[in-house]
């Protein structure tokens, strides 16, 4: 398992701190995961990460577009000439846009299945939690509903199964907010109905890691 964890803004920081659960989650199933943080995030280091442990599973948290992701100085980590990085690989990459032109060209060259957004992924946020993201409330469903697909895939999900619980939990969020009078939730009725449209996935849908449930 590659896990890519950029953090240099409130969004990425937010993400890079939700990816604890995952990591945990993995090593319990018997992963190992292999992080790659900070000035370690060059293709460079992907490509050679990549060749040497063979990961099954591709998890990339950080900014993106429809035809790249970013690394931590905002520019451009692996676009769509880069794209074979991903083969073999169950991929999901948490960030905007990504599923539509990378997605696309990530199966075209060899990968199982990739998992990623339609376009725009919204994280609802209080700034007086900026250096708690855990911690925030407003948070907490995107955070949770997004974490769900990896930790579907640990638990030996398919990729199907995955978006579809992760789906499923982001509608329980929606029908409790539609009724919740919290001025401070306001911004993650909008972001959870976003997302949960946004998410979907390019190649095979019966693909999964083939660990024990």
């Amino acid at each position: 398992m590659l896990l890519i964890r950029t953090d240099h803004d409130s969004a990425t920081h937010y993400l890079f701190e939700a990816c604890h659960e995952v990591i945990e989650e993995a090593k319990r199933k018997g992963f190992q995961p292999l992080c790659i943080e900070s000035k370690e995030i060059t293709l460079t280091t992907i490509q050679k990460r990549v060749k040497k442990s063979h990961p099954r599973f591709f998890f990339f948290n950080g900014h993106g577009s429809d035809s790249s992701v970013f690394d931590n100085k905002g520019k451009e980590l692996i676009a769509r000439k880069d794209a074979d990085v991903f083969s073999e690989t169950i991929a999901f990459t948490r960030s905007c846009s990504c599923l539509q032109k990378l997605g696309e060209e990530a199966v075209n060259q060899g990968c199982r299945s990739f998992i990623g957004y339609r376009r725009s992924f919204y994280i609802s946020h209080l700034d007086s939690y900026a250096t708690r993201p855990l911690k925030d409330p407003a948070a907490k469903p995107v955070l949770e509903t997004s974490n769900l697909v990896a930790l579907s895939l640990i638990r030996g999900k398919t990729v199907g199964e995955s978006i579809e619980a992760s789906k499923r939990k982001s509608a329980e969020y929606i029908r409790d907010l539609s009724y919740s009078n919290d001025p401070y939730l306001s911004a993650t009725l909008p972001a959870l109905i976003n997302n949960v449209a946004a998410l979907g996935f390019c190649g095979d849908e019966g693909a999964s890691l083939n660990v024990s449930k």
